[in-house]
């Protein structure tokens, strides 16, 4: 088995069916020897979806769309498995869009409070400004696009390649299993 590969969970929250989630980290262990990166977002509202606001997609809502959040999520106090933890920001918005002082305020306090040293942008967006933020408080910034992530939602599953990421909300166990497994999920684009 190769070192380096990684799978990443976007979207990590208290809306997150952790049975699912735990079963899902658990078949990736048993199948490659990878490092599992849970990306996780403290606040957010109640989704029966499982997403971290209801009524996915929700990429093109506008910013303030993204403040109503009615629960916090304490990963201390939820079994994840074997996972390394990473900050998904403590909203999920558009970095990209946000000043400084509140790039600064999300990347910097979710690290902190998550125990991370690692950001991954909502939505895949951020900027000069998310570097500047990250650099001063020596966080790695991911850029998905620059590093070769590919989605796990919308590529089929190639094992050589090293990084994949996808949500929890979009997988059940059975069909998280269909993906590794070089069959298409059912799951809407």
């Amino acid at each position: 088995m190769r070192t380096g590969m990684i799978f990443r969970i976007d979207d990590v929250t208290s809306n997150t069916n952790f049975f699912d989630l735990r079963a899902i980290v658990k078949k990736i262990h048993e199948m490659f020897y990878a490092n599992v990166w849970a990306c996780i977002t403290p606040f957010s509202s109640p989704s029966p979806e499982g997403a971290v606001y209801p009524n996915p997609p929700f990429k093109l809502m506008g910013k303030s769309n993204f403040y109503n959040v009615r629960q916090f999520f304490d990963p201390t106090r939820q079994k994840i498995g074997d996972v390394t933890k990473v900050s998904h920001g403590l909203i999920h918005a558009d970095h990209s869009s946000l000043q400084f002082d509140a790039q600064e305020m999300s990347i910097a306090t979710s690290c902190k409070f998550i125990g991370a040293n690692t950001f991954v942008p909502p939505f895949n967006k951020w900027n000069q400004t998310t570097e500047a933020v990250c650099r001063q408080h020596n966080i790695r910034l991911v850029k998905s696009e620059e590093e070769g992530w590919r989605s796990l939602e919308h590529e089929p599953f190639d094992p050589s390649h090293d990084l994949w990421y996808f949500h929890p909300w979009r997988f059940d166990k059975e069909s998280f299993s269909d993906a590794l497994s070089l069959k298409r999920p059912n799951v809407p684009a």
